[in-house]
Protein backbone atom coordinates (compact mmCIF):
# COMPACT_ATOMS: atom_id res chain seq x y z
CA UNK A 1 0.00 0.00 0.00
CA UNK A 2 3.04 2.25 -0.07
CA UNK A 3 3.35 3.01 3.64
CA UNK A 4 6.35 2.21 5.82
CA UNK A 5 6.72 1.41 9.50
CA UNK A 6 9.18 -0.23 11.86
CA UNK A 7 8.21 -3.04 14.19
CA UNK A 8 10.13 -3.68 17.41
CA UNK A 9 9.63 -5.82 20.48
CA UNK A 10 9.55 -4.13 23.88
CA UNK A 11 12.82 -5.84 24.86
CA UNK A 12 15.48 -8.13 23.42
CA UNK A 13 17.42 -10.64 25.52
CA UNK A 14 17.27 -8.48 28.61
CA UNK A 15 17.75 -5.16 26.78
CA UNK A 16 15.00 -2.54 26.60
CA UNK A 17 14.53 0.01 23.83
CA UNK A 18 16.27 2.77 25.76
CA UNK A 19 19.61 1.14 24.89
CA UNK A 20 21.93 3.34 22.81
CA UNK A 21 22.07 0.76 20.03
CA UNK A 22 18.55 1.85 19.01
CA UNK A 23 19.24 5.60 18.80
CA UNK A 24 20.20 5.55 15.13
CA UNK A 25 16.88 3.87 14.33
CA UNK A 26 15.00 6.59 16.21
CA UNK A 27 16.89 9.37 14.47
CA UNK A 28 16.21 7.99 11.00
CA UNK A 29 12.58 7.18 11.81
CA UNK A 30 11.94 10.69 13.13
CA UNK A 31 13.64 12.36 10.16
CA UNK A 32 11.52 10.35 7.73
CA UNK A 33 8.28 10.32 9.71
CA UNK A 34 8.31 6.53 9.90
CA UNK A 35 6.27 5.27 12.88
CA UNK A 36 7.61 2.59 15.22
CA UNK A 37 5.18 -0.07 16.40
CA UNK A 38 6.21 -1.77 19.65
CA UNK A 39 4.72 -5.11 20.66
CA UNK A 40 5.48 -6.86 23.90
CA UNK A 41 8.32 -9.35 23.82
CA UNK A 42 6.71 -12.80 23.71
CA UNK A 43 9.91 -14.86 23.48
CA UNK A 44 11.39 -15.01 26.95
CA UNK A 45 10.56 -11.47 28.13
CA UNK A 46 12.68 -10.05 30.92
CA UNK A 47 12.04 -11.98 34.13
CA UNK A 48 10.42 -14.99 32.41
CA UNK A 49 12.67 -17.38 34.31
CA UNK A 50 11.13 -16.21 37.59
CA UNK A 51 7.54 -16.51 36.37
CA UNK A 52 7.53 -19.66 34.25
CA UNK A 53 3.77 -19.85 33.96
CA UNK A 54 1.80 -20.40 30.77
CA UNK A 55 -1.00 -18.05 31.86
CA UNK A 56 0.83 -15.41 33.90
CA UNK A 57 3.48 -14.80 31.26
CA UNK A 58 1.07 -13.67 28.50
CA UNK A 59 -1.49 -12.06 30.80
CA UNK A 60 0.81 -10.19 33.17
CA UNK A 61 4.40 -10.29 31.99
CA UNK A 62 3.79 -9.19 28.39
CA UNK A 63 1.85 -6.17 29.66
CA UNK A 64 4.52 -5.11 32.13
CA UNK A 65 7.38 -5.62 29.68
CA UNK A 66 5.70 -2.98 27.53
CA UNK A 67 5.06 -0.75 30.55
CA UNK A 68 8.69 -0.88 31.66
CA UNK A 69 9.82 -0.28 28.08
CA UNK A 70 7.86 2.99 27.94
CA UNK A 71 9.14 3.99 31.37
CA UNK A 72 12.74 3.34 30.29
CA UNK A 73 12.25 5.45 27.15
CA UNK A 74 10.94 8.23 29.38
CA UNK A 75 13.84 8.09 31.83
CA UNK A 76 16.43 7.89 29.05
CA UNK A 77 15.04 11.17 27.65
CA UNK A 78 14.18 9.48 24.35
CA UNK A 79 10.57 10.65 24.49
CA UNK A 80 11.91 14.17 25.07
CA UNK A 81 14.79 14.12 22.58
CA UNK A 82 12.69 12.70 19.73
CA UNK A 83 9.43 14.65 20.14
CA UNK A 84 8.27 14.02 16.57
CA UNK A 85 8.94 10.29 16.61
CA UNK A 86 5.70 8.34 16.60
CA UNK A 87 5.89 5.38 18.96
CA UNK A 88 2.82 3.12 18.80
CA UNK A 89 2.54 0.64 21.67
CA UNK A 90 0.31 -2.42 21.56
CA UNK A 91 -2.42 -3.12 24.10
CA UNK A 92 -2.83 0.42 25.41
CA UNK A 93 0.88 0.64 26.25
CA UNK A 94 0.57 -1.95 29.00
CA UNK A 95 -0.68 -0.19 32.14
CA UNK A 96 1.11 3.10 31.48
CA UNK A 97 -2.10 5.12 31.16
CA UNK A 98 -3.29 3.89 34.56
CA UNK A 99 -0.17 5.35 36.18
CA UNK A 100 -0.70 8.97 35.14
CA UNK A 101 -1.11 10.46 38.63
CA UNK A 102 1.45 8.14 40.21
CA UNK A 103 4.11 9.16 37.70
CA UNK A 104 3.68 12.89 38.26
CA UNK A 105 3.09 12.77 42.01
CA UNK A 106 6.03 10.44 42.68
CA UNK A 107 8.31 12.40 40.37
CA UNK A 108 7.44 15.65 42.14
CA UNK A 109 8.08 14.08 45.54
CA UNK A 110 11.43 12.59 44.50
CA UNK A 111 12.55 15.82 42.83
CA UNK A 112 11.84 17.58 46.11
CA UNK A 113 14.56 15.51 47.80
CA UNK A 114 16.81 15.45 44.71
CA UNK A 115 16.41 11.68 44.41
CA UNK A 116 15.56 11.54 40.71
CA UNK A 117 17.00 13.38 37.74
CA UNK A 118 15.39 16.49 36.32
CA UNK A 119 13.24 15.53 33.34
CA UNK A 120 12.65 19.23 32.53
CA UNK A 121 8.90 18.58 32.59
CA UNK A 122 6.35 16.30 34.19
CA UNK A 123 6.54 12.65 33.10
CA UNK A 124 3.07 12.83 31.62
CA UNK A 125 4.09 15.76 29.40
CA UNK A 126 6.25 13.25 27.51
CA UNK A 127 4.01 10.22 27.88
CA UNK A 128 1.20 12.09 26.13
CA UNK A 129 3.23 11.97 22.92
CA UNK A 130 3.00 8.20 22.54
CA UNK A 131 0.30 6.33 20.64
CA UNK A 132 -1.38 3.12 21.73
CA UNK A 133 -3.48 0.54 19.99
CA UNK A 134 -6.51 -1.18 21.48
CA UNK A 135 -5.43 -4.76 20.67
CA UNK A 136 -8.95 -6.10 20.44
CA UNK A 137 -9.88 -4.95 23.93
CA UNK A 138 -13.53 -4.39 24.78
CA UNK A 139 -13.30 -3.21 28.42
CA UNK A 140 -14.26 0.40 28.97
CA UNK A 141 -11.71 1.01 31.73
CA UNK A 142 -8.74 0.78 29.36
CA UNK A 143 -10.36 3.14 26.88
CA UNK A 144 -11.24 5.69 29.56
CA UNK A 145 -7.74 5.65 31.01
CA UNK A 146 -6.17 6.08 27.57
CA UNK A 147 -8.56 8.88 26.68
CA UNK A 148 -7.73 10.73 29.89
CA UNK A 149 -3.95 10.63 29.40
CA UNK A 150 -3.55 10.54 25.62
CA UNK A 151 -6.76 11.85 24.13
CA UNK A 152 -8.64 10.34 21.16
CA UNK A 153 -6.03 11.35 18.56
CA UNK A 154 -3.41 9.05 20.10
CA UNK A 155 -5.53 5.89 20.27
CA UNK A 156 -5.57 3.47 17.34
CA UNK A 157 -7.95 0.57 16.94
CA UNK A 158 -6.19 -2.77 16.62
CA UNK A 159 -7.51 -6.33 16.46
CA UNK A 160 -4.68 -8.36 18.06
CA UNK A 161 -5.53 -11.06 15.54
CA UNK A 162 -5.25 -14.04 15.86
CA UNK A 163 -4.98 -13.89 19.66
CA UNK A 164 -8.39 -12.19 19.75
CA UNK A 165 -10.94 -13.06 17.10
CA UNK A 166 -14.03 -11.06 18.10
CA UNK A 167 -13.31 -8.12 15.84
CA UNK A 168 -16.91 -6.93 15.77
CA UNK A 169 -17.02 -6.49 19.53
CA UNK A 170 -13.73 -4.61 19.61
CA UNK A 171 -15.07 -2.17 17.02
CA UNK A 172 -18.37 -1.85 18.87
CA UNK A 173 -16.45 -1.04 22.07
CA UNK A 174 -15.15 2.10 20.36
CA UNK A 175 -18.60 2.99 19.02
CA UNK A 176 -20.01 2.68 22.55
CA UNK A 177 -17.62 5.26 24.00
CA UNK A 178 -19.09 8.56 25.20
CA UNK A 179 -17.12 10.65 22.70
CA UNK A 180 -18.14 12.40 19.50
CA UNK A 181 -18.45 10.59 16.18
CA UNK A 182 -15.36 12.24 14.73
CA UNK A 183 -13.23 10.92 17.58
CA UNK A 184 -14.67 7.44 17.11
CA UNK A 185 -13.84 7.49 13.42
CA UNK A 186 -10.36 8.73 14.21
CA UNK A 187 -9.75 5.84 16.60
CA UNK A 188 -11.20 3.32 14.16
CA UNK A 189 -8.90 4.28 11.32
CA UNK A 190 -8.31 7.95 10.60
CA UNK A 191 -5.59 8.38 13.23
CA UNK A 192 -3.57 5.53 11.80
CA UNK A 193 -4.08 6.75 8.23
CA UNK A 194 -2.69 10.15 9.16
CA UNK A 195 0.37 8.57 10.80
CA UNK A 196 1.15 6.23 7.92
CA UNK A 197 0.82 8.81 5.18
CA UNK A 198 2.46 11.73 6.98
CA UNK A 199 6.07 11.09 6.02
CA UNK A 200 8.78 12.72 4.00
CA UNK A 201 9.26 11.47 0.45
Amino acid sequence: LGFKAISLASSYNGVYLDDKRFLTIYKIAEQNNVPIFVHSQIVNPIGFERVQDSLLTPVVEYVFDTTICIGKLLMADILRDYPNLKFIFAYFGGVITHLEHRFDATYQMLRGINFVKDLKAKPTDYLRNIYVDTSGDIKKTNFLSALELLGPKHILWGSDWPAKKDIASSIQAVKNLDINEEDKENILGNNLEKILWCRKV
